[in-house]
């Protein structure tokens, strides 16, 4: 699953709870800091839109703010289905 962003802020337990299940998962993704002022027209609209908290994930199906384990099962669902397994030999390793 493509195109997660996620909008965290430095020292924030929830943020390094998301990015650790993320890594974990090996699910890529674009982190951003939300204190960063080159962000501070995305940070407005976030909060326009109802968002007070951080982590704020957007991807590309939904968005929501703090670390939401039932959210990140989804992702991690989704990134799996849409990632083909490596291919295995039923013969072993193969030697040359």
């Amino acid at each position: 699953m493509p195109n997660i962003t996620v909008w965290s802020k430095p020292g924030c337990v929830q943020c390094n709870a998301t990015t650790r299940t993320l890594n974990h998962e090996n699910v890529p993704y674009t982190e951003n800091d939300l204190t960063d002022p080159k962000h501070r027209q995305q940070l407005e609209a976030l909060v326009a839109q109802g968002f007070r908290e951080a982590p704020i994930v957007q991807t590309p199906t939904d968005t929501w703010s703090g670390f939401r384990p039932d959210k990140l099962s989804t992702v991690v669902a989704h990134h799996r289905a849409a990632t083909p397994s490596p291919a295995v030999s039923v013969d072993g390793p193969h030697v040359a």
